[in-house]
C-alpha cells in the first residue's frame, strides 16, 4: 500500500522509470493518484510553523530536542537550565505598575504567577525578590507583591523569574508534620497513680497523626515537642503535680506545675523538648498528684495541650 507503511517508510504507487521502459506513457490519472499520496503523506508531517500537530506520542529514537524555549504553563516541557535552577525566566511579556505591583500583559497568567508564589526580577536595575499576595486578571494579569525588606517598586521591571517549586499542587512531599492535639473535656478523678493525658482532639493534625492519646510520627526528623498543662488539684494547697513528657513511653522532659490561682487550687505548666524521631515514634504525656483522687486536667482548645511539629 501507497503512503506511509507505519515503520517510517514511505512507498509510491508508482515508478516512472519502470513505466518509461515498459513504453507507458504519462497518464493524468497516473499522476493524480501517486501526487494525492504525496499529499496525505505530508498531511501527516509536522510543519515548522505549528499548523499541523502529533496525533500520538512521539518517540525521539534517543535523539535530544535541542535550543527548547524555557516552559512557564504547567502543560509546558522544561530545560535542563530550568530543573537545575531555582528560578524559571519569564517570557512573556511584563511591566512595572506600582509600588507594590508589576503586571504581565495581554495574557491570563494567574495560575503560573499564584498566590505565595516567589518571584524575583530587577527594579530599576536592583535585584529585588517578593512573594504574591494577590494574582489578578482582566486584560493583564496583575501581581501585588510584598517585596523583602519592604521597598517600593520605582521601576522600570525587568528579568522577571518565578520560583520553580511551589506551594500550590506540588508534586513533592513536604513533611511538615503539625499537630495540637488537647482533651474534648475535663480529665477527671486523677490521683496518686500515673496517669495518661488524654489527648482525643486535634486542632490541627496535618498528616493524621492523632490517635490512642498520642502522636504517632509518620516521617523520620527533628521534632519540637511543647506540652502544656492546666489543671485544678482536689486537695488543699499545697499539693504537688508531676507532669512528663513520653517519647514511645519513656520520659523526656517533666516539669512541676505551679499556681496560677491558689484561691481554687489551680496550676499551669509547660514542658518543653526536640529530638530527632524516627517514623513509627510515639508522643504522650502523663499526669501524676501527690495526694488525692479527683484531681483534674482542664480539657478543652487552649487548656491543656500538647503541640508536636516536624522542624527539620
Amino acid at each position: 500500500m501507497a503512503g506511509w507503511d507505519g515503520s517510517g517508510n514511505f512507498v509510491r504507487n508508482y515508478n516512472w522509470t519502470v513505466d518509461a521502459a515498459s513504453g507507458i506513457k504519462i497518464l493524468s490519472s497516473k499522476m493524480d493518484t501517486e501526487f494525492n499520496t504525496y499529499a496525505t503523506g505530508l498531511m501527516n508531517c509536522l510543519t515548522r510553523d505549528g499548523q499541523t500537530k502529533p496525533s500520538a506520542n512521539q518517540d525521539w529514537n534517543g535523539y535530544k530536542i535541542t535550543n527548547l524555549l524555557p516552559g512557564t504553563a504547567s502543560t509546558d516541557a522544561a530545560t535542563v537550565g530550568q530543573l537545575a535552577g531555582e528560578w524559571a525566566p519569564e517570557s512573556n511579556a511584563y511591566a512595572w505598575v506600582a509600588a507594590t505591583q508589576i503586571k504581565l500583559t495581554g495574557a491570563d497568567l494567574t495560575a503560573t504567577y499564584h498566590v505565595g508564589r516567589r518571584i524575583k526580577f530587577l527594579d530599576n536595575g536592583t535585584q529585588k525578590y517578593a512573594t504574591i499576595t494577590v494574582s489578578a486578571f482582566s486584560v493583564d494579569t496583575t501581581l501585588t507583591l510584598v517585596v523583602d525588606g519592604g521597598a517600593a517598586l520605582t521601576g522600570p521591571t525587568t528579568a522577571l523569574s518565578y520560583g520553580i517549586l511551589s506551594y500550590v499542587n506540588r508534586s513533592y512531599l513536604d513533611p511538615k508534620s503539625i499537630v495540637v492535639a488537647y482533651p474534648a473535656a475535663n480529665q477527671t478523678g486523677i490521683g496518686t497513680a500515673p496517669t495518661t493525658v488524654v489527648l482525643n482532639t486535634a486542632a490541627t493534625d496535618l498528616l493524621s497523626e492523632l490517635g490512642s492519646n498520642v502522636v504517632t510520627v509518620k516521617y523520620p526528623g527533628y521534632y519540637r515537642m511543647d506540652l502544656r498543662i492546666e489543671g485544678y488539684f482536689a486537695g488543699t494547697v499545697p499539693d504537688v503535680c508531676l507532669v512528663q513528657l513520653l517519647v514511645n513511653g519513656s520520659l523526656v522532659g517533666s516539669d512541676y506545675p505551679g499556681y496560677f490561682n491558689a484561691s481554687i487550687n489551680g496550676f499551669r505548666g509547660k514542658v518543653t523538648a526536640v529530638r530527632l524521631l524516627a517514623a513509627g515514634d510515639t508522643i504522650g504525656a502523663r499526669v501524676q498528684f501527690t495526694t488525692g483522687a479527683a484531681n483534674y486536667l482542664a480539657g478543652g482548645a487552649g487548656t491543656t495541650e500538647l503541640y508536636v511539629e516536624r522542624i527539620l
